[in-house]
C-alpha cells in the first residue's frame, strides 16, 4: 500500500504522512524479510510450512 501511495501524484506531501508511511515501509520490509528466512528454514529442514 506504501508503494502505491507513492505512485500517487500529490500523494504523501504533508512531512508527517510521508514519516509516517516510510516508516511503515521500512517495518514490513523487515518483516517480510524475517517471515521469508524463517519458510527458508523451514524448507532446509525439510519441514512443510
Amino acid at each position: 500500500m506504501v508503494t502505491e501511495l507513492f505512485g500517487t501524484t500529490g500523494a504523501a506531501q504533508d512531512e508527517t504522512v510521508f514519516k509516517m508511511a516510510s516508516d511503515v515501509n521500512v517495518d514490513q520490509t523487515t518483516e517480510i524479510a524475517r517471515m521469508q528466512k524463517m519458510l527458508a528454514t523451514l524448507i532446509l529442514e525439510g519441514r512443510s510450512p
